[in-house]
C-alpha cells in the first residue's frame, strides 16, 4: 500500500478572502485507484499468462482483494491508450525490416445477442533481428484493408502464407516483393504421407530435409556466409526438386491432393526460391507463427472479444508481452518501469522504454533460465540433425 499525504494550505487574503491551496499528486499514468505493480500484474497475467479476468477476480479475492472483472477492464482499456505511442513506435520500427514476417489469426468477437459472435483477426507482424518487435494489430474482418494499413509504408521482404490478400498487396505495390514459406509446403506433403505413405512423399519429404540440413549448417553464419552457402548447396537441390514436381504434377489428376500440393510451390516458385538469393531470407515463416501462437494461447483462455476495443486492447499489450518474451525479459518488471515512467517521459526519450534497449538498462530482469532453455532445445535439435546427416558406421 502507497499513500500519498497532500498538502493543504489555507491562507487569509488582506482582501479578507481566503485561499486554499492543494499540493499535486504524483504524475499517475491513469485515473485509477491502483498504481502501477499492480496494473502491471493485471496486464501480464491477461496477456502474458492469459488469465481471464473472471479467474484473476477469484485469485484476488483469495487474497482479499476483491477487484471485480468490469474494473479490470476498464483499467486495461486506459492503460492501452496511455502506451499506444510507445507501442506504435514499436510497429513503425517494425516496419523498417528489410524481411518483414506476416501471418493472422481467428478470434471471436460477441455481436449481437447473446451468445451471438463474429469473427474478427489478430494479424502478427514480426521484425527481423535489427528492428526486434514482435507485433499485433486487430481487425473487424480479413479483409485487406487492415493488411493494406498496417503495412502502410513497408518496403521490403514480405515473408506470409500463400493468402491472396498479402499476394495481392504485393502485386499492388512494387515496395513489397513477397516471399514464400517452405514450412507451409512441407506440411501439405506431409498431410499426403500421413494419411497415404509411398516412395513419392518420402521423395518430397526428403527434398525439404535437405534444403532445412543446410540451413541448420548456415544457423549460426553472417548473411552474406548462408547466401554463398545457399547458392552452392541449396540451389542445386532445388532446382532438382522443382524438376521433379514438374514430373509428378503431370502424373496426376487435376483435383488430387498430390496436384494441389505441387501448384502451391511452382504456382509461386519465384516467391519460394527468392530466399536462396539473399541470405538475410528465412527459408520459412516459423518465427512469426510463433509469435502468432503466443495470442493462440489467450483465445484458448478467454475465448473471445467482448467488443472491437477488447480487441485493439489484446492486439496493444501483446505487442508489448511478446516483444518482452523475444527478448526472455520479466514482463512485470518491464511493465511496471513502464507505467511508472511513461507519465513524465517525453516522446524524444520513449526509444529507452522499448523492450530490447530496456533489458540492457536493467539486465537483472532477464529471464535466463528461459534463455538458456532456449538454446538447449536448439542445440539438442541440431545435434539430432547432424547425427541423422553423420555416415553410417561400417560394422566390423
Amino acid at each position: 500500500m502507497i499513500e500519498h499525504y497532500q498538502e493543504v494550505i489555507v491562507r487569509d487574503e488582506a482582501s479578507g478572502e481566503t485561499t486554499i491551496a492543494t499540493a499535486k499528486k504524483p504524475p499517475q499514468l491513469i485515473d485509477a485507484y491502483a498504481g502501477p505493480g499492480f496494473w502491471a500484474h493485471l496486464t501480464a497475467s491477461r496477456f502474458a499468462d492469459h488469465l481471464p479476468y473472471y479467474r484473476q477476480e477469484d485469485i484476488l479475492a483469495r487474497h482479499g482483494c476483491r477487484i471485480g472483472r468490469g474494473t479490470q477492464q476498464r483499467w486495461l482499456f486506459a492503460l492501452a491508450l496511455a502506451v499506444a505511442p510507445l507501442v506504435e513506435l514499436m510497429r513503425r520500427l517494425a516496419l523498417q525490416s528489410e524481411v518483414l514476417g506476416c501471418d493472422e489469426t481467428p478470434v471471436k468477437m460477441l455481436a449481437g445477442e447473446p451468445p451471438g459472435c463474429t469473427k474478427t483477426y489478430l494479424w502478427s507482424t514480426v521484425g527481423d533481428n535489427a528492428h526486434p518487435y514482435d507485433c499485433f494489430h486487430f481487425t473487424p474482418d480479413r479483409s485487406r484493408d487492415g493488411p493494406d494499413e498496417f503495412l502502410a509504408g513497408f518496403q521490403g521482404y514480405l515473408q506470409s502464407d500463400a493468402y491472396t490478400c498479402y499476394e495481392r498487396i504485393a502485386a499492388a505495390d512494387d515496395r513489397i516483393v513477397p516471399v514464400g514459406c517452405w514450412a507451409h509446403a512441407r506440411r501439405k506433403f506431409e498431410e499426403i504421407h500421413f494419411s497415404a505413405p509411398s516412395v513419392r512423399t518420402h521423395t518430397a519429404l526428403g527434398y525439404f530435409q535437405r534444403l532445412y540440413d543446410i540451413e541448420d549448417r548456415a544457423r549460426d553464419s553472417s548473411v552474406s556466409q548462408r547466401g554463398a552457402l545457399r547458392q552452392r548447396d541449396a540451389k542445386p537441390i532445388v532446382t532438382e526438386f522443382h524438376q521433379w514436381l514438374l514430373e509428378q504434377y503431370e502424373r496426376e489428376l487435376p483435383k488430387s491432393k498430390w496436384r494441389a500440393a505441387i501448384a502451391y510451390m511452382t504456382n509461386r516458385w519465384q516467391s519460394f526460391t527468392r530466399y536462396l538469393d539473399h541470405g538475410a531470407i528465412p527459408i520459412d515463416n516459423n518465427r512469426t507463427e510463433a509469435a502468432l501462437k503466443y495470442a493462440v494461447l489467450g483465445r484458448k483462455a478467454w475465448l473471445f472479444f467482448g467488443n472491437s476495443q477488447g480487441g485493439e486492447t489484446a492486439a496493444t499489450f501483446f505487442t508489448l508481452t511478446k516483444s518482452c518474451n523475444r527478448h526472455h525479459v520479466d514482463p512485470f518488471a518491464y511493465l511496471r518501469d513502464v507505467y511508472t515512467r511513461l507519465p513524465t517521459t517525453p516522446a524524444s526519450d520513449l526509444p529507452s522504454l522499448l523492450p530490447d534497449r530496456w533489458i540492457d538498462e536493467h539486465p537483472q530482469h532477464r529471464l535466463q533460465e528461459r534463455a538458456d532453455e532456449a538454446r538447449q532445445r536448439a542445440d539438442r535439435k541440431r545435434a539430432r540433425r547432424a547425427q541423422r546427416r553423420a555416415p553410417a558406421a561400417t560394422p566390423r
